[in-house]
């Protein structure tokens, strides 16, 4: 099985063009953060495009197991609970203990935020949120 996690793709685009930013300004006399922003709109809408109907496909039936990002961090415990369970393994009071643990030292509070919209890289959350309604309705 697979673990798909779901997230707008509003974040994920405008994450992705800000690692782009991050990782390619510094080393570029001719970056534009615009065109990467624009880029990475056309860009996942071609891969969630080709996941959907990869996805649609009778014989991946049962193969996937869905779950929300907010989730991940909103009650990570829990949603680790759960895949191990649609997973068919076996959970015990010690895995529950040692992922709270392990939570509790790494959670997203114990990282510095990280701040950007898509307006940095010349994109609008309406042009991406409309780019992604299916995707958006169907898993969100």
């Amino acid at each position: 099985k697979a673990i798909i996690t779901h997230r707008t793709l509003q974040k994920v685009a405008t994450s992705y063009a800000s690692m782009i930013d991050t990782t390619i300004a510094q080393w570029s006399t001719t970056y534009d953060p615009t065109k990467y922003g624009r880029d990475s709109i056309a860009l996942f809408q071609r891969s969630v495009d080709h996941f959907m109907q990869v996805r649609a496909q009778p014989q991946y039936a049962g193969r996937f197991i869905d779950v929300r990002f907010e989730d991940t961090f909103e009650r990570p415990v829990e949603v680790f609970s759960e895949v191990l369970e649609q997973l068919g393994l076996d959970l015990r009071d010690e895995d529950l203990e040692a992922a709270q643990s392990w939570m509790d030292a790494n959670g997203r509070e114990t990282h510095p935020p990280h701040s950007y919209s898509p307006e940095d890289y010349g994109m609008t959350a309406a042009e991406i949120d409309a780019a992604f309604a299916s995707y958006h309705d169907q898993y969100l």
